[in-house]
C-alpha cells in the first residue's frame, strides 16, 4: 500500500488538476463488482470499531484464577469471562481477513494496466472513496488499539510496566524528530 501511495504522489505532482469527488462519487458498471465486495466489509466496519472501543479484556479474571487454581468459583468465573472474549477476537481475525481479501481486490483495480493509478482514481472515484475510507477505518483502528494498549499498562503495578510506559511515551514524542536514526523509526513505524 506504500508503494502505491508513492506512485500516487508522484503522478499526482504531474497532474496538477487531479480532482476526487468524493461526495458524488458512484459505482460505474466496471468497478460494480469490486465495490460491492468492499462495502460489504465497510458496512461491518464501525461495529468493529465499537467492539474494540468496548473490549475490556479478563486480566484479573485470569490472574484471580491462576493465582488460586483450587478456587473453583474464580476459575468459573475466569472461564466465563474469557469465553466471550475468545468470540470476539475471532470476529476481529475474520473481520481482518475480509478487509485484506477486499483490499486486495480494490488495490488490483486501482492498479491494473493499461492505466495508471492516477487515472484509475480519475475514473473510477467510488472505489478510489473506498480506499479512502479503508485508510480512514484502519488509523482509527490502530489509534483505539494503540489506547487499549496503554489502558492496559496502566493498569498494571507500576513497578512491572514502568519501563514500558517511559518506552511508549519517548517513542510517542521522538519517533519522526529528525534525531532520531532511520533505522530505529522504520523499526518502531
Amino acid at each position: 500500500m506504500g508503494n502505491l501511495l508513492k506512485v500516487l504522489t508522484r503522478e499526482i505532482e504531474n497532474y496538477p488538476h487531479f480532482f476526487l469527488d468524493f461526495e458524488n462519487a458512484q459505482a460505474t458498471e466496471c468497478e460494480r463488482e469490486v465495490w460491492n465486495q468492499v462495502n460489504a466489509v465497510l458496512q461491518d466496519s464501525e461495529n468493529i470499531l465499537a467492539g474494540l472501543q468496548a473490549y475490556k479484556g479478563a486480566g484479573q479474571e485470569i490472574r484471580d484464577a491462576i493465582q488460586n487454581p483450587n478456587d473453583l468459583l474464580l476459575q468459573e468465573r475466569a472461564w466465563n469471562s474469557v469465553c466471550p472474549l475468545v468470540i470476539k477476537l475471532k470476529k476481529f481475525y475474520s473481520f481482518s481477513l475480509r478487509l485484506e481479501e477486499a483490499l486486495q481486490s480494490l488495490l488490483e483495480s486501482l492498479t491494473c494496466p493499461p492505466l495508471t493509478p492516477t487515472q484509475h482514481l480519475e475514473r473510477e472515484q467510488a472505489l478510489a472513496k473506498q480506499f479512502a475510507e479503508i485508510l480512514h477505518f484502519t488509523l482509527r483502528f490502530d489509534e483505539l488499539k494503540m489506547k487499549g494498549c496503554i489502558k492496559v499498562l496502566k493498569d498494571q503495578p507500576a513497578d512491572n510496566v514502568e519501563g514500558l510506559l517511559n518506552a511508549l511515551k519517548f517513542t510517542t514524542k521522538h519517533l519522526n524528530d529528525e534525531s532520531t536514526p532511520k533505522n530505529i523509526r522504520t523499526m518502531l513505524q
